[in-house]
């Protein structure tokens, strides 16, 4: 499980510039993910939080479900870099 600033380094890097990340707080973050998660948006934070002291373990899912392993998110980052730009 990568954290936020892990996951905007990486769009970062495979932009080949530094992407800042702002940490706000829990209500404003809520705030702007309600309009598109409506009520779940307190629930989603809740689990991002989560996660970072229990990081998910990896598993043989994807490559079970699409015969083909799975990719690390820097891989993602990098082969839709352009939908960043």
């Amino acid at each position: 499980s990568l954290t936020h600033p892990q996951i905007v380094h990486e769009i970062g890097r495979a932009l080949g510039c530094d992407v800042p990340f702002v940490e706000v707080p829990r209500e404003e973050a809520e705030a702007v993910l309600a309009d598109a998660m409506g009520e779940y948006a307190g629930w989603y934070l809740d689990g991002r939080a989560e996660l970072v002291g229990n990081p998910q373990l990896p598993t043989t899912a994807v490559a079970d479900v699409l015969g083909r392993p799975a990719t690390t998110f820097a891989q993602w980052a990098d082969a839709h870099v352009d939908e960043f730009r």
